[in-house]
């Protein structure tokens, strides 16, 4: 039962990726109904409201290391990917889920987790996982086209996409968070950190039913390929964030929150932006965000319990 506990949303996803492509019609039926938007919308009320703002640390030696992340995450990392896709020789679809996957800023929770694990600066980690993710709604909806207008196979405009992720990110984010603020006295139930997976589950698994044609005619060895290109993704963003923490000098604790923070990046969003796109091949476009979500958490997991000071 621990085990399942801890491993929710990756099981959930081999789950519904199965499931998708053994019985696809009630996961056909039901993304028909429009329920994805809804669901995009019920993950963000719920971080907010999850999200605990503590006492900021708005000091030079902080936001030297917040404006290094902010490059790293938000702007270096899109690029990374579109380099890793031309190098692999991946499909267009495949490399749209490669620079979507990129573009998004850090995990809302994974990232913090794991600084806690490695007894790193966890204050840190929050803010700078807050932070990036209010900033990279700003920023996604103006890189994500550069990089789609550089490899020339999908053309996207960025204020649309901008409105989009305020009205499905940010604004019920904003709402969620003040709803705990008036709440504050009530306690939080525990079934309601499984909401946000459990959505991102059935839109995955809605994604692949509607796909299913499409999903079985992938080749292994472009998901091989896959494999190798967000591994050395999130490598490159390891071993850059990894520099960072010495060139600005930072204590142990507030190197392991930049390394573990600023590397990694966040499913939920990187689904939102496929719904939002809703354009051909953003299924097996999916299916790279899934990839590169487990081999972040892989590769962060095992760094994290051997980092232990």
């Amino acid at each position: 039962m621990v085990f399942f506990k801890r491993n929710f949303l990756p099981l959930g996803l081999i789950a519904a990726i199965v499931v998708g492509l053994l019985i696809p019609n009630p996961g056909i039926y039901l993304k028909n109904t429009g329920l994805v938007p809804w669901l995009v919308i019920s993950i963000f009320l719920i971080y907010g409201y999850q999200t605990k703002y503590k006492e900021i640390p708005w000091n030079l030696y902080f936001l030297k290391t917040f404006v290094f992340a902010f490059f790293t995450n938000l702007l270096i990392a899109p690029f990374l990917g579109l380099g890793l896709a031309h190098l692999f020789q991946l499909s267009s679809a495949m490399t749209l889920g490669l620079i979507v996957a990129s573009v998004v800023p850090p995990t809302l929770s994974s990232g913090i987790v794991l600084t806690e694990v490695a007894h790193g600066n966890t204050l840190w980690a929050l803010m700078i996982t807050i932070g990036l993710n209010i900033v990279g709604v700003f920023t996604i909806p103006f890189i994500l086209p550069l990089c789609l207008k550089i490899d020339g196979e999908i053309s996207l405009s960025a204020f649309p996409l901008l409105q989009d992720l305020v009205l499905y990110v940010l604004v019920p984010f904003f709402i969620g968070n003040q709803t705990k603020r008036i709440w504050q006295t009530r306690q939080e139930l525990s079934i309601i950190k499984h909401i946000p997976p459990t959505c991102i589950i059935l839109i995955v698994w809605m994604s692949m039913s509607a796909s299913r044609e499409i999903l079985v005619t992938l080749d292994i060895p472009g998901l091989l390929k896959v494999l190798f290109a967000t591994f050395f993704a999130h490598l490159l963003l390891l071993l850059g964030n990894a520099g960072g923490g010495v060139f600005l000098k930072l204590r142990i604790e507030e190197k392991k929150a930049l390394l573990f923070v600023a590397s990694q990046k966040t499913l939920p969003v990187a689904i939102s932006i496929l719904a939002i796109i809703n354009t051909a091949g953003t299924t097996t476009a999916l299916l790279v965000c899934i990839i590169y979500h487990f081999v972040q958490l892989l590769m962060d997991s095992i760094i994290a319990s051997r980092s232990v000071a």
